[in-house]
This record gives C-alpha cells, structure tokens and sequence, in this order.
C-alpha cells in the first residue's frame, strides 16, 4: 500500500498548528532561539493533572531500561529473561489495520510495519507480553520507530509506558496504563488508571487526559478543559493532519 499508516487513536498532535511564538536572544554571531508553549493555566486544573501533567516534552520520564542496541530490530535476543522469566521474541507484520505474527523478520513484506516483542510461556495469544515492545514503518527517508513501550509486572499489579515519535525522533505522545492485580478489598473492583499527554513538533504540551476505571478524571486541549465528545473530535483532525504531514514530508 501506498502512504503512511495511521499510528492509532492516540496519535492527534503530529504536526499541529498553534500560536507558538519565538524570541531570539542576541550573540555575537549567532541566534538561540526559544519556543514559547501554549499557556496552561495549572492553578485552573484538577488536582489529579497538576501531579502527573508535563508541559513539555523533555520533562516526560526518559525510556524504561534503555537498551540503544534494540533500536535496530536485527539487534533483538530470540530469548532473554526477564523478571525471572524466559522469554520468547516475537515478531508481528502490520499491514495497516491487519496485524499478523510472523515466525521472523525475513517474513515482513517490505512495505509493511513490524513490532518485536518477548512473551513468556505459554505463548498463546492471550499470554501477557514482558519488557520492551518495539514497532517500525519503512519509509523512503528509512525506518521510522513510531513507537515504543515498556511492561513491568509484580504482585501489585501491570504497568505500561508507551512513547509515540515523530518521524525526526521526537516525542509525540507518552502514555502510562496501570492495572492493578487484586482489589484492595474483596468487595472492591481492580483498579486501572491510564493517562496520556501529547506533544507538537516543537516540544510543547498540546493535550493532555487521564482516566480512573474508564472514567474521565480531566480532559484538556492547548490548557483549556473539554468534554469526552471534543476531546475525540480533536483527536479525529489531528490525526487526519499526522497522515498528511507525515506522508509530505516522506516525499521530499
């Protein structure tokens, strides 16, 4: 197929517009010039988004246990361990919206996405994945690594970090899952939290939302608060504006 693929939901700051300005600070040959984010008004957030809330992309938690070898796909173990666990790799082939695995990479058409990920025993489909999870697209300027996650289990509960990049590298979106293992008490429901915070091009918070139990704790587009509906609308053009940015800037 032709193009760029959508890289999912949440992916709806790729390449945003925004009143973002710059101020240039005189030297005596050259210019450093600064990026001036959107404002967010924090006294005017919930308690709930000012603890987990980053206005800017550098100040996002770096990568879980960064490996820089698994950034090339040829460099991944078939087997390691991880808490305690052997681990088996595994490869699924993307082909836009149809995911298939594979029995290794030399089974990936060209054209088409892939991820790396380890399982654990049993490895059926619904065993639990560990560690990293890689994922790349061929493009005609190389491979794009459109996202990456980080799986931590204990007796407590899952834990996922999950960044998104820009073709260039830079972060596009951070989430964070949580699940817990058993309820505090046993007339009480397991608890899931997920948050996720999205970026432009420049390194500035855009959107920010976090959710307890599927339930919307704060929504929040370029610092002001929005309903569950605007909150997808937006999401729907920004990723409309990511697939076309995307595929420009391929064909340069």
């Amino acid at each position: 197929m032709n193009g760029i693929p959508l890289i999912g939901l949440a992916v709806f700051a790729l390449g945003i517009a925004h009143p973002a300005e710059a101020v240039g600070t005189a030297g005596p040959s050259n210019q450093t010039l600064e990026t001036l984010c959107p404002k967010w008004n924090l006294a005017a957030l919930s308690p709930e988004a000012r603890k987990r809330i980053h206005l800017k992309a550098k100040d996002v938690p770096p990568f879980p246990n960064e490996d820089p070898r698994l950034r090339d796909a040829e460099n991944w173990p078939t087997v390691v361990r991880i808490g305690g666990e052997v681990c088996s790799l595994r490869v699924q082939e993307i082909d836009y919206d149809v995911v298939k695995t594979v029995r290794s990479l030399s089974e990936v058409h060209p054209k088409n996405g892939y991820c790396l990920y380890y399982q654990a025993a049993p490895w059926t489909v619904r065993a639990p994945k560990h560690g990293p999870f890689y994922c790349w697209w061929p493009t005609p300027f190389g491979k794009w690594l459109t996202e990456r996650s980080y799986t931590v289990q204990d007796k407590h509960g899952t834990a996922t970090e999950l960044y998104q990049y820009y073709p260039s590298g830079d972060l596009l979106i951070h989430e964070r899952t949580y699940r817990s293992s058993h309820p505090v008490m046993f007339f009480q429901r397991e608890r899931r939290e997920h948050l996720e915070e999205s970026f432009d091009s420049s390194g500035c918070l855009v959107a920010w939302g976090f959710w307890v139990d599927n339930k919307r704790v704060g929504s929040y587009y370029l610092g002001r608060q929005v309903g569950f509906e605007e909150f997808g609308e937006r999401k729907v053009e920004l990723i409309r504006k990511a697939n076309a940015d995307a595929l420009k800037s391929s064909t340069k």
